[in-house]
């Protein structure tokens, strides 16, 4: 399209206004909507800088409520209030969202044989271009690295001096933060709580885009498809907030506020994440798949777990490794529902950075264990996506050896005689 556009005569900014952006507006509106509600929710950035200029931030709002100081009560009942408010605002924007993507297929592009993707010459733009990635990546990633390394390897806040650096810099930090065994366990309960949410989120997220993809558009089943997407809507502190007035209300009938089973309940609340990736997967597993296996005599949950299981396996992984990475970096639910028994190392931070943590206040270590922490997540991350490639990798080179499609290939494609046939001798071995 961008190519027809400059052969009828279309300069690069009149291609761009209108070509490019119209067809780009559904991800942009997307991606502005999730970034305003995850800003509206995030309480970590308020916290740490905004508690005398920035009281009347939302999250850092509904927290100083429902937060017991000297001689107040926590008002739970006005935390409510505010948080119905901010929820209306979000649910707004979601349905703005809905509204302005509800046609999103017809700007579609990617085809499927013909698609080549094509390089776009920048010209005298590219240096300019390039510098403000640079800077971005500058300010946004490598800066607080080095920031979190100095703060680490020097005893107090101090500038960045070359005297500095030679006489006041000690790495002693990093050995008591991997001596300190509360760092141990706190790391241990991110990776129960992390990994257990995202579980529980990817199957049932799974699970439910499958029904709702084979079943018929009724009004039940979009309204069910509406429900399924709109956690992406409210904010992680109305969610925290709300968690823990839940837990509160049942503990004295199930007793599990402040446990490690309210923090995985309440990490899944994210569940829209992996429901959109495994719907969309769901839809692009043709049902000619089931139908063979369903007429050679396969019960439908057998042909779901044995066919459109392995088929979905790759994406849901791929959502899982997601959805791990968000939990291990969780602040905001915690800080609503995690007592010192059952804090993640978020939290744990968090506490040795806070000049109110009295004793527990060690900057230098709080730094160190960021550090080591963050790296950590990174080769998480990357690990396991780097194991999943190359399980994807060697299962299609086996598959090509034996001469037969794979079905577990990276990303589900349609199916012809030659899969359906390989699915129907499957179910039967």
């Amino acid at each position: 399209m961008e190519e027809s556009a400059r052969v009828s005569g279309a300069s690069w900014p009149q291609t761009l206004r209108r070509v490019t952006l119209p067809m780009l507006w559904p991800g942009l509106l997307g991606v502005t909507v999730l970034t305003f509600i995850l800003g509206l929710g995030s309480l970590e950035v308020p916290l740490l800088f905004g508690q005398e200029s920035g009281r009347d931030i939302f999250a850092l709002k509904l927290w100083t409520l429902i937060s017991s100081n000297a001689g107040e009560l926590p008002q739970y009942g006005l935390a409510a209030a505010w948080g119905l408010v901010f929820l209306v605002i979000t649910t707004v924007a979601f349905a703005i969202y809905l509204r302005a993507t509800r046609n999103a297929e017809r700007r579609a592009s990617v085809s499927g044989k013909g698609f080549r993707p094509s390089t776009m010459r920048m010209g005298p733009w590219k240096i300019p271009v390039m510098l403000l990635v640079a800077v971005f990546i500058l300010l946004t990633g490598i800066l607080p690295l080095l920031a979190l390394l100095w703060a680490a390897i020097t005893p107090y806040p101090v500038a960045f001096s070359i005297d500095a650096m030679l006489g006041s810099t000690d790495f002693g930090a990093f050995g008591t933060v991997l001596a300190d065994p509360e760092f141990w366990v706190s790391l241990g309960r991110t990776v129960i709580i992390a990994g257990g949410s995202a579980t529980i989120a990817v199957v049932f997220a799974t699970v439910l885009a499958y029904g709702i993809a084979r079943s018929k558009k009724t009004g039940w089943v979009k309204a069910m498809d509406l429900f399924a997407s709109s956690s992406v809507a409210i904010p992680a502190t109305i969610a925290g907030f709300a968690m823990f007035l839940t837990f509160m209300v049942i503990n004295p009938y199930i007793p599990i506020a402040g446990t490690l089973l309210a923090l995985v309940i309440a990490y899944s609340y994210r569940v829209s994440i992996a429901y959109r990736s495994s719907y969309s997967a769901t839809l692009q597993i043709r049902p000619e798949l089931e139908e063979a296996a369903l007429t050679s005599g396969a019960s439908r949950f057998e042909g779901f777990r044995r066919i459109i299981a392995p088929l979905l396996m790759p994406t849901v992984m791929a959502v899982w490794i997601q959805m791990f990475i968000l939990g291990t970096n969780e602040f905001t639910l915690p800080a609503f529902l995690a007592t010192p028994s059952s804090r993640p190392l978020s939290m744990y931070i968090y506490a040795m950075i806070n000049p109110r943590s009295a004793q527990l206040y060690a900057p230098d270590q709080g730094a160190a264990m960021a550090l080591i922490f963050t790296l950590m997540v990174f080769a998480i991350g990357y690990g396991l996506q780097w194991a999943l490639s190359r399980r994807a990798i060697g299962r299609t080179r086996k598959a090509v050896s034996a001469g037969l499609p794979d079905l577990a290939a990276a990303s589900p494609a349609p199916a012809d005689s030659a899969t359906v046939t390989l699915a129907v001798q499957r179910h039967k071995r």
